[in-house]
């Protein structure tokens, strides 16, 4: 596959702005959101920034996520309160839409100033956010000494130039990772790989480990069927020695594994929502689909930036296991037809041989078999005859000696497409 040349479905918003943009991502529930927007509102326009709130922009016609994706990668610079904050019963909540967006702005490269208030010293820090520079602030004054001693260094670099560039911001580090399509990174295997979240945070004081028990045993059910299916949980990613933070392995997990499952309660773990942000923001960048499986007990669980997204909702362990066998496949054939479709001969040949591989079920074999035959169509779709049919004359070989009723159908699909290819030759003429 090739490298993407093009910044796909983004667009160059910031060259039309009267003012360059700053995102400013926070909860409007938080005691102290009028001393982060009035510190905001003094310090950015001194360096001609215009800050920009999510909330302060409604419109009907379109969902919140689809601005802020073209906002958070066309602003020059962005702010984020990563702080959780308390509603008037004394609950504790996290910030899920502001670490999402965080995950956007790593996604797209953008230069990111991350805020904790002072109000959560006593609160455990994330796994995932340590060692990162995180800016305290108490109120209005303590953060305006930290906008006006941060936001210069970065005024200067137009944000296109950094979609693709090799060289994160985030991690200080040149990544191979950022300029290529994902899908270069998920190389052909026969073995499909997604990563999974089961919605449990183990430090929290709620956690309780026969939960995670329950819901790792329907996945480990589930998934169990299928010998082509791999698949590693988000919370057990870990550091590696090429990089500097945490979050920097959950990126190139995201971008390695062509889809997740994520399961989300009301409380989600930060590194859920920082994935999901970065799986949107790339779906974006390069204009193709990452399946995500959502699993929740009620949609309201959802965080507003991901309402509208198809979810699963499952209020017992039983329908969700009913659930996710019934979904699951389904993605896994989305995943492999669109995957093979624009791999080169070589990969649909090892695709192909694993039709004949006895070692692999028998089960698993007529399933790659049918899905195998979904890629002529989509060649056929896409003006591709003569490849639709090599294919096919590549796979009637397999089909022959693996099932009688596929290789019968494999041959009227040749003789339709030729057909067709014909009646289109006579219609040109």
């Amino acid at each position: 596959m090739r490298k993407a040349q093009n910044t796909g479905g983004l667009r160059h918003e910031y060259k039309t702005y009267k003012h360059q943009k700053c995102f400013v991502g926070h909860s409007t529930g938080a005691a102290w959101r009028g001393d982060l927007l009035s510190a905001c509102n003094k310090v950015l326009p001194k360096f001609g920034l215009e800050p920009w709130y999510a909330a302060d922009h409604f419109d009907p016609t379109k969902p919140l996520r689809d601005k802020v994706v073209q906002l958070i990668a066309n602003a020059r610079y962005g702010i984020y309160d990563l702080s959780s904050w308390q509603d008037k019963s004394g609950q504790w909540h996290l910030p899920r839409n502001v670490f999402i967006e965080l995950g956007m702005a790593i996604a797209f490269n953008r230069p990111a100033l991350l805020l904790r208030h002072t109000s959560n010293k006593a609160l455990p820090l994330s796994k995932c956010l340590e060692g990162l520079d995180l800016i305290e602030f108490t109120g209005d004054y303590t953060l305006q000494k930290a906008l006006e001693k941060h936001v210069p260094q970065w005024l200067d670099v137009p944000p296109d130039r950094d979609w693709l560039n090799r060289f994160c911001i985030f991690g200080n580090r040149v990544c191979n990772f950022r300029e290529e399509h994902p899908r270069i990174q998920q190389q052909w295997d026969q073995t499909l790989n997604c990563h999974v979240a089961d919605g449990l945070d183990k430090d929290h004081s709620g956690f309780q480990m026969v939960e995670r028990e329950e819901i790792r045993g329907i996945f480990k059910r589930v998934f169990g069927r299928y010998s082509d299916l791999a698949f590693d949980y988000l919370d057990e990613v870990f550091l590696t020695k090429t990089c500097q933070f945490l979050l920097c392995n959950h990126c190139q997990k995201v971008r390695s594994t062509p889809f997740a499952v994520y399961r989300i309660p009301p409380r989600t773990p930060t590194e859920i929502c920082i994935a999901i942000g970065m799986s949107i923001a790339l779906e974006t960048l390069f204009e193709y689909n990452i399946p995500k499986v959502v699993l929740v007990c009620r949609e309201l669980d959802l965080p507003s930036l991901l309402r509208g997204y198809e979810v699963v909702e499952a209020s017992s362990s039983n329908e969700m296991e009913q659930k996710l066998q019934k979904f699951i496949p389904v993605v896994m054939q989305k995943v492999f037809v669109e995957t093979l479709v624009e791999l080169d001969n070589d990969s649909q040949e090892a695709a192909i041989s694993y039709l004949s591989d006895e070692s692999q079920s028998i089960e698993s074999r007529k399933r790659r078999a049918k899905w195998l035959l979904e890629v002529p169509y989509q060649y056929f779709f896409h003006k591709r005859d003569q490849e639709a049919l090599a294919l096919l004359r590549c796979l009637l070989h397999s089909l022959n000696k693996l099932d009688d009723d596929l290789a019968q159908y494999a041959h009227k699909l040749t003789n339709t497409l030729r057909e067709s290819i014909a009646m289109d030759q006579e219609s040109y003429h």
